[in-house]
């Protein structure tokens, strides 16, 4: 379980400073000590989502990066694997199942936004996070048990400020045309890589790899980078990157 939620949502004084998969997987025996749970303490990178995605029937996203949300699709869209995920921030929050049957989250969001918020930043409610956990529980269940209407290719969103729900359904979207962004782990960075550290020394005061050139995202688009080879770009939370990858793109197509 990887979650976009604080880690009060649902751990006990106990469990602070423990890997969210351990605490979940204690939380879930409380309740049923007759199931099987397995908890990966790992990042889940872009080189370790296919295997994992392989081995299972439903991914469901609680995820604390958008990168990761991607790189799920993208493995999951692969493997033909349906996707539940959901985003809270706030009072609100949307849910929805992707891939499978349905269009990919790429396919929904083929952007990343210009900027996203925290829950340091904005906020959240644990109640929020509960109703949207709750929803992505009910989306699983749907689609295991066959209920209909099936919730792929459906999108839920709340807004618990004014008790409003929304949504739509996005089967038919078409998938973005041109290769996906790829996202690349650290240890992947080869020799020869023109590596872009986007972050600042304040920021960062140790860029992702020792060779990396350091260039504000602003200046991106006016700098010079090496067309002979690969250009990896550094952030947070990929975010930054994309949009580097994108002023990047038009460079290179005017």
């Amino acid at each position: 379980a990887h979650g976009r939620r604080s880690r009060s949502d649902f751990d006990r004084m106990e469990d602070v400073g423990r890997p969210k998969a351990q605490a979940a997987r204690d939380a879930i025996l409380a309740y049923n000590p007759e199931i099987s749970v397995e908890p990966l303490v790992q990042k889940l990178t872009p080189r370790l989502a296919p295997e994992l995605v392989g081995q299972v029937d439903i991914v469901v996203d609680a995820a604390d990066s958008l990168a990761v949300t991607y790189i799920l699709s993208d493995a999951c869209q692969a493997a033909g694997k349906p996707l539940v995920s959901a985003a809270v921030l706030g009072l609100g929050g949307y849910v929805g199942t992707f891939c499978g049957t349905a269009p990919s989250y790429r396919a929904v969001f083929p952007d990343m936004p210009t900027t996203v918020g925290s829950c340091a930043a904005n906020g959240v409610l644990g109640s929020v996070v509960a109703t949207m956990g709750a929803l992505q529980a009910h989306m699983v269940l749907q689609l295991v048990l066959g209920l209909e209407p099936s919730p792929s290719g459906r999108l839920v969103s709340v807004d618990l400020r004014r008790f409003g729900f929304g949504g739509f359904s996005f089967l038919g979207t078409p998938e973005p045309d041109g290769p996906a962004i790829p996202f690349v782990e650290a240890d992947a960075i080869r020799g020869d890589d023109c590596v872009v550290e986007l972050r600042d020394a304040a920021e960062a005061p140790e860029p992702v790899h020792a060779g990396a050139r350091r260039i504000l995202p602003a200046e991106i688009g006016t700098a010079e980078l090496p067309r002979d080879r690969r250009v990896v770009l550094a952030c947070a939370a990929g975010i930054r990157a994309e949009r580097g990858w994108r002023d990047l793109a038009v460079v290179a197509a005017g």
